[in-house]
């Protein structure tokens, strides 16, 4: 889902079960996603998509683990890296 089909989905989940949202609905959920966005948070997929795959595989393949990088680093880096791509 992309980002202005999830607007839509949030306008209409807002307006409580209209169909088609009205404008200022869209400006709702426009708002409710850049908050969710401002603190922090992103709305991603529940399944990866192609583009945060082959992001997560790019990371992995160029990465070497050492002394000073470990695998905490390595899974916070692949979760960046996956999100970045999602958005």
């Amino acid at each position: 889902m992309n980002r202005e089909a999830l607007i839509e989905a949030m306008a209409r989940a807002l307006k409580a079960g209209v169909v088609t949202p009205q404008h200022g609905d869209r400006i709702d959920a426009q708002a409710a996603l850049q908050a969710i966005t401002d603190a922090g948070y992103a709305v991603v997929p529940v399944e990866p998509t192609e583009a945060m795959t082959r992001q997560g595989m790019a990371l992995a393949l160029k990465t070497t683990l050492s002394g000073d990088y470990t695998w905490r680093d390595y899974a916070q880096d692949f979760y960046k890296a996956m999100i970045e791509a999602s958005q």
